[in-house]
């Protein structure tokens, strides 16, 4: 009868822990739920939040920096294509100027050509020809 005491006392404490592992196990799972629950509020509220206001100081330097540097790359770029600009109106402006020099040096020849018949350089002055020769000068 001891034998059965003690075996009806261990089945009652089999039994206590059981029904607490029970009540635990439940326990565990309720908590585990509303922690999916918060994940889920959590997740949603971290959607709708958009820009650097989710981020810490370290993320919010780095988008900071990376914004500034996406701004020096399109300012860059702009001025490349206006000195690109400026580089062809330069060689537009050269070429005419070296055009404009031609002419200018084309129209001086045949002006000194034409006034420097009958003239020649005597002693480093242009004299007539026709005076040298008895003729009277132009």
């Amino acid at each position: 009868m001891a034998l059965d005491v003690e075996l009806k006392e261990k089945t009652a404490t089999i039994a206590k822990y059981e029904l607490e592992i029970k009540r635990r196990t439940d326990e565990i799972e309720k908590k585990t739920k509303e922690v999916d629950r918060y994940n889920r509020q959590y997740e949603k509220m971290m959607s709708a939040v958009e820009g650097p206001e989710n981020l810490g100081p370290l993320e919010a330097t780095i988008a900071h920096v990376n914004k500034e540097l996406e701004t020096k790359a399109t300012e860059g770029k702009e001025m490349q294509r206006r000195w690109v600009g400026f580089q062809v109106e330069l060689v537009a402006l050269v070429g005419e100027n070296n055009t404009l020099s031609e002419a200018v040096q084309v129209r001086f020849v045949s002006t000194s050509e034409s006034h420097a018949e009958g003239w020649r350089v005597s002693s480093g002055k242009y004299v007539s020809i026709r005076g040298l020769d008895g003729g009277s000068p132009c």
